[in-house]
């Protein structure tokens, strides 16, 4: 695919930040942005190990928050390490929904 030679965004990245940027651009009826990637589209899966509040917030306000939520894996516990050893780990229970 060729990039338009000029654009008024430019959006660095597909994470979910940056498709919430997009979505929230749209929302707003602005449509005049380019998103580029390192990876082709369709050649990359879902790099994020977890969406921060923040960005489910700005997901929210284009209406698809509370879906990707109710859609999502939620975590009581992360645990890092490997093979032979814990390097750390984080307990989320006590939070809030």
């Amino acid at each position: 695919m060729s990039l338009p030679r000029s654009t008024y965004t430019l959006i660095v990245g597909a994470g979910p930040k940056r498709l919430a940027a997009a979505l929230s651009l749209i929302r707003h009826r602005f449509n005049r942005f380019v998103i580029v990637d390192a990876l082709a589209k369709g050649e990359n899966l879902s790099r994020a190990v977890v969406v921060h509040a923040a960005t489910l917030e700005a997901l929210d306000t284009v209406g698809c928050g509370d879906e990707l939520v109710s859609n999502g894996t939620k975590l009581s516990q992360v645990r890092l390490g490997s093979r032979t050893s814990a390097l750390i780990g984080a307990q989320f229970d006590y939070l809030g929904p």
